[in-house]
Order: structure tokens, then C-alpha cells, then sequence
């Protein structure tokens, strides 16, 4: 898959998995452990905050719309605090 599909696959809630990007079709992760959204309560929510990487940042995080999480979680964690 293309990263453009697994974003697909993320909104459509079904998993997917290119090289650098992965869902399981509950959450978005970047190089398959930094999330970078999570299905919540049927809204998407987006992690806020610096993202990991220049490439996460210019090309993993675009495309991937929701509402950005009330909590900032450190760009080390892997998960987003929720």
C-alpha cells in the first residue's frame, strides 16, 4: 500500500500497512509505533503537538484530519495521552 491508502484505510477504519506508515483501523501510527491518531467515541482524534520527525511531520501527519487531542504528548511517547 501507498501511504495515501493506508490514510484511506485509517478513515474508513480498516487496517493497512505501507512501508514507513500502519493502522489497525482503531489508530494511525508513523514508522509503526508513533501514533498519530486514534478512532475515539466515532471522531478522529489527532495527536497535538511537535511530531516526530521532519517525515512524519511533512508527510505522515498531512491528509490525516480530525479534532487535535486536548492533551500535548511528548514527541518521545509512543502513544498519545488520552
Amino acid at each position: 500500500m501507498t501511504n495515501s491508502q493506508v490514510k484511506l484505510a485509517f478513515a474508513n477504519q480498516q487496517p493497512g500497512s505501507s512501508s514507513n506508515l500502519s493502522t489497525d483501523g482503531r489508530s494511525i501510527k508513523s514508522y509503526h509505533w508513533w501514533e498519530i491518531a486514534r478512532w475515539i467515541d466515532g471522531v478522529i482524534v489527532t495527536r497535538k503537538g511537535k511530531a516526530y520527525s521532519m517525515t512524519t511531520a511533512s508527510k505522515h501527519r498531512p491528509g490525516v484530519y480530525g479534532v487535535e487531542a486536548a492533551n500535548q504528548t511528548p514527541t518521545g511517547q509512543a502513544d498519545m495521552n488520552l
